[in-house]
């Protein structure tokens, strides 16, 4: 099976994880003396039975998991480019964004107040401002470093459509 298939596979593993802890949490951990254990809640299996399972699917998940892990060594340069990559992109576009809201003129006001013939006058100055980047280049920066990603989130696609996982699939298809 490939990184892909076995990403899903493990989410389906997952699932059945925390369905089962789910109705654990629901469950009556009693019953009258005498009686059957009520199993409606626990897909017809006894409280043991549950807890066996779940201890037995988190054992092949932790397998499965180690399994990946080795698998998708030839994603781990990739990957930690792509998160400086994505830190980098957040950084720029704060940037950008600051850039595409500059204000080239500036008024300020400016009051002065006249004791003797109490009045109040107001001036407004205009100030001319200029960027100290330019938005161009900063932009351009930005769709480069957007074009960066996108390749190095096809090279990971491809490798884990290519990359093959070496662990028993009917392993957990049977626990499922």
């Amino acid at each position: 099976m490939t990184i892909t298939s076995s990403f899903r596979l493990r989410n389906k593993l997952k699932e059945r994880i925390s369905f089962f802890k789910k109705q654990l949490s629901g469950t009556l951990y009693t019953k009258a003396v005498g009686k059957e254990e009520d199993t409606t809640s626990l897909d017809g299996m006894k409280l043991e039975e549950v807890i066996n399972k779940v201890n037995t699917l988190m054992t092949v998940l932790s397998n499965f998991n180690k399994a990946i892990e080795l698998a998708n060594k030839i994603n781990k340069e990739p990957l930690i480019e792509l998160e400086t990559l994505k830190s980098r992109i957040s950084f720029y576009e704060t940037i950008a964004s600051k850039c595409r809201n500059i204000q080239l003129v500036e008024y300020a006001y400016e009051r002065s107040i006249n004791r003797y013939e109490k009045r109040q006058s107001t001036a407004i100055l205009t100030i001319e401002m200029e960027p100290i980047l330019n938005q161009k280049e900063i932009v351009d920066v930005l769709k480069q470093l957007k074009q960066k990603k996108d390749l190095l989130e096809e090279q990971i696609s491809t490798n884990n459509i290519k990359t093959k996982v070496l662990f028993d699939e009917s392993l957990i298809t049977e626990l499922l």
